[in-house]
């Protein structure tokens, strides 16, 4: 802890340095930074996390400070580049995949392959997302032709997705590319997963709400005399 009040009485008038500082010694009246490529996670919270330059810590691979008291956990490169680098006072040390088809993992610590769902057609870049109503199950993909259309029968509402997701009872997707299935409506079903059309309801039996699975008869003493009826007439 430090004070700035040369009348400083009690402990309450001492403060915690903040992230990226510390203290140089135990009667100290300010906090000082730590050196570049280092930091110090606590803010104001824990004041034996700031005792003395000591309590600085190494950035880890992947991350870098140039000033610790503006850098609370060290910065991370940016996308597509990595470092292998610890106590990295730059950005310098991040380099470029050099790979297309790849971009940094989660810690930016090395590179990896496109996940499936994602492709990149340049070395350096980001993975990209397919986008809705299509899907990859390609790792390492270089071009976009890698992200297909959800088949008939089947959605993808979710960007980057491996997988498209079955249609459910009660909807369809009459063709490829579909975002979401559409309800069946009303006077119409899908009794079963993957439906690429509604059916209407036989005579005899109607649906009266849209995203129906199955048709109700009529009750006795009503009929419906077509197909697709969305109620009974008595």
């Amino acid at each position: 802890t430090a004070s700035s009040s040369e009348a400083a009485t009690s402990p309450a008038d001492c403060v915690v340095c903040a992230y990226g500082k510390h203290t140089t010694s135990p009667a100290s009246t300010s906090c000082v930074a730590c050196g570049a490529g280092k930091y110090i996670a606590d803010d104001m919270v824990d004041a034996s996390n700031h005792l003395s330059a000591d309590d600085c810590q190494s950035c880890v691979a992947g991350r870098y400070s140039t000033d610790a008291s503006t850098s609370q956990n060290c910065e991370q490169c940016e996308g597509g580049k990595f470092s292998t680098a610890v106590g990295a006072a730059s950005s310098d040390t991040c380099t470029a995949c050099s790979s297309a088809g790849q971009s940094n993992n989660e810690d930016s610590s090395g590179c990896e392959n496109c996940e499936a769902g994602r492709y990149n057609p340049a070395p350096g870049g980001t993975c990209i997302a397919c986008g809705k109503g299509k899907a990859s199950t390609s790792t390492g993909a270089l071009i976009e032709s890698v992200c297909l259309p959800c088949a008939a029968g089947k959605s993808n509402n979710v960007e980057g997705n491996s997988v498209c997701t079955s249609c459910e009872p009660g909807t369809s997707s009459p063709s490829t590319g579909y975002i979401d299935c559409s309800p069946c409506v009303a006077g119409t079903i899908s009794s079963g997963y993957e439906a690429t059309m509604c059916e209407p309801c036989g005579i005899g039996n109607y649906s009266s709400s849209a995203g129906s699975s199955v048709c109700l008869k009529c009750d006795a003493g009503s009929y419906s005399s077509s197909s697709g009826s969305v109620s009974c007439a008595l």
